[in-house]
């Protein structure tokens, strides 16, 4: 099984060596990072200074950026390191966790370290690309790893101060990733309700009261600072999503980052199925009540996520991740059931353990072939970018393909209003200029109201606006419908197939992006 570890362990580096560079930094990521610039340089916490607007779904995550910023560390370099540190904090906390809490027998506890190495090497791609990201995913795995680690500690014997702290945890996950509130708020309601004594249901109330206490604490915060109880992209992705571009093109993809979520973690997985299927109602008595109820908050989580969700940039199962804990321990647990009760499986498992090498194959290919895919697509950007974490090497990397023009955009002066769906990049290149938002993540009145070409037009006033994706089919379609759209501006677009750029007439924007546009085909054709 070591074989498997190495495995797993190449795949990852050579996951990370081919993502060293801010090409591997996901769009999004770098909303934290104009967040930090806009305190550092004008006072705000907000994506474009004078606006109130709750567009990071982890704030707290936002905050360790801003720290590394305020350091005087480059932006991309901060998010690399961030996304990194903390899924490297996730493996080496799992690990030990699983091995010092799982089982005491010496043969069980090596099939339980082994059964997790294989796990970790299933899900090695998946790790090569979250610890790169730049997003919050690892954090809030690790949050969750955190969270569970003290209800295993706490949870059997609780106390009042064992409560406070369970509590005063979980109640941060507002400010996080909002959906973890189903582990942390279910579970002492649950631990109440189903509690069997009295004193561990008084403990689970004290545990409930602080997390509930703590939860208003951050929505407080988060209606104080952002005017939202709940970060704009839970409306723009799940409670409005209303572009039928998007819905159309997202449909089924969360579905299958479910399958490949579930096939990475196909052991875990297998033990949980194999000690539900086999024990019954004996493995259900074995898992603490906790435990149980954990094991109902993932089956919740999992399913909001797969019916709810509509995952836009939801690349490797990122949305799932932060459960991966959850899922992990449990499956350790089930194992731990399986092993004690019937201990003929053990030869069966050390047997199926022998012929790992299929297995090790299999992770093999799994890594060489998202290896490749990062290679076939990005390798340019790769070559040229490598070890180098400016935006501009990002947008250079990944964005010159996808989204015409934009890297020029950030020459105009910052006087200039660009109204655009595409933020991250973009909002980063011109931080201190003011970037509409069309995609409703950055801006309340669209994520809660839906998009309104009218007040596009008439309120917010766009010197340019920029339509590189022709996924956002009501917004685009409700912009170049609009009279304003044909009286007022005029349309500069690139020859492509889906890019529209609309200019404001009398103005030298129009001119400026043409000269932009001349200069970038040329650069492109060179």
């Amino acid at each position: 099984m070591w074989m498997l570890a190495a495995t797993g362990l190449v795949v990852v580096m050579a996951g990370l060596l081919l993502r060293f560079s801010s090409v591997a930094i996901w769009d999004d990521a770098w909303f934290f990072a104009r967040y930090g610039h806009n305190l550092l340089e004008h006072g705000e916490f907000q994506w474009n200074p004078g606006s109130r607007a709750f567009g990071l779904t982890a704030p707290l995550y936002g905050l360790l950026v801003l720290a590394g910023q305020s350091l005087g560390l480059p932006a991309g370099i901060v998010l690399w390191t961030l996304s990194f540190l903390a899924g490297v904090a996730v493996i080496g906390l799992l690990l030990w966790h699983i091995h010092r809490h799982a089982d005491t027998g010496g043969t069980n506890r090596k099939i339980l370290r082994e059964s997790a190495l294989l796990t970790l090497a299933m899900n090695a791609p998946a790790f090569a690309a979250h610890l790169s990201s730049g997003m919050e995913t690892t954090s809030a795995m690790l949050y969750g790893l955190g969270y569970l680690m003290l209800l295993n500690a706490f949870a059997p014997k609780l106390s009042p101060g064992k409560a406070m702290v369970i509590g005063f945890m979980g109640g941060w996950a507002w400010l996080l990733r909002p959906e973890l509130l189903l582990f942390t708020l279910g579970v002492p309601l649950g631990l109440l309700v189903f509690g069997k004594k009295s004193l561990q249901r008084r403990e689970a109330a004290y545990a409930l009261l602080f997390t509930g206490a703590t939860s208003l604490g951050a929505a407080w915060i988060g209606m104080r600072q952002f005017a939202s109880l709940l970060p704009l992209s839970f409306h723009a992705k799940t409670l409005n999503a209303q572009d039928p571009g998007l819905i159309a093109e997202y449909r089924f993809v969360g579905w299958e980052y479910l399958g490949g979520f579930l096939l990475m973690n196909l052991v875990p997985l297998a033990f949980l199925l194999a000690g539900c299927w086999i024990g019954r109602k004996s493995w259900w008595r074995f898992l603490m009540l906790h435990e149980r109820l954990l094991l109902v908050a993932l089956l919740a989580f999992i399913l909001f996520q797969a019916f709810a969700v509509m995952p836009v940039m939801g690349y490797f199962a990122r949305f799932l991740y932060p459960a991966w804990p959850v899922l992990m321990w449990l499956g350790t647990r089930s194992a731990v059931f399986l092993l004690r009760t019937k201990p003929d499986l053990k030869a069966r498992i050390l047997q199926l353990g022998s012929k790992a090498g299929l297995v090790a194959l299999l992770c093999v290919g799994i890594g060489v072939l998202g290896c490749w895919a990062t290679v076939s697509t990005r390798l340019p950007g790769i070559k040229a970018g490598f070890g180098r974490f400016g935006v501009e090497d990002a947008y250079k990397g990944v964005g010159q393909g996808n989204w015409p023009l934009l890297g020029s955009l950030k020459s105009m002066p910052d006087s200039i209003r660009i109204a655009s769906t595409e933020l991250g990049i973009l909002g980063m290149m011109r931080p201190n200029a003011p970037v509409i938002d069309l995609s409703g993540l950055q801006d309340p009145i669209s994520a809660h109201d839906g998009f309104s070409a009218d007040r596009l037009f008439r309120v917010q006033k766009p010197h340019l606006i920029y339509l590189p994706l022709a996924t956002y089919s009501l917004t685009r379609k409700a912009i170049l419908a609009h009279p304003d759209a044909t009286t007022r501006y005029t349309s500069v677009a690139p020859p492509d197939a889906f890019t529209e750029i609309l200019v404001l007439k009398g103005s030298t924007v129009g001119r400026m992006v043409a000269d932009l546009m001349e200069g970038e085909a040329g650069i492109i054709r060179e």
